[in-house]
């Protein structure tokens, strides 16, 4: 009574071991993170939309020579959809001083400078003059 007081939890007997409490209980949490990458990826539209998703859990449980202790550990995988194909290029470059860069469009394409022709002058309005000589 006096530990309860103190916050201290009191543990009557054993307790069983369930998925909550095994390995201090972060598999359901663990399961919770898998979950959320799988749910992302599900409303990724990037990813096929009926592509199967999967959540595995697995429990390695090894006991000691005596039978006694059983040391435990957990691994959570997620298998996801796979981003849609897609192509593209790009162009390899080096400059003088040889770094090398990878560019969007290519280098050795020549930049079309288009420089528009000038404005011709206009010319003079013809002028019509009478036939009469002076």
């Amino acid at each position: 009574m006096a530990d309860e007081q103190q916050g201290l939890e009191v543990v009557k007997g054993p307790q069983a071991i369930d998925i909550n409490n095994i390995c201090d209980g972060t598999i359901p949490e663990a399961f919770n993170v898998a979950m959320q990458r799988v749910l992302a990826n599900v409303f990724d539209l990037t990813t096929p939309a009926t592509t199967s998703r999967a959540i595995s859990l697995t429990l390695t449980i090894k006991p000691d020579g005596a039978r006694t202790v059983l040391a435990t550990s957990f691994d959570v995988s997620t298998k996801l959809a796979p981003m849609h194909n897609r192509t593209g290029v790009m162009y390899a470059a080096a400059d003088d001083e040889g770094n090398v860069y990878a560019l969007t469009k290519d280098p050795r394409q020549q930049r079309i400078v288009f420089t528009p022709p000038a404005p011709k002058e206009v010319p003079e309005p013809i002028k019509f003059t009478s036939g009469a000589k002076k």
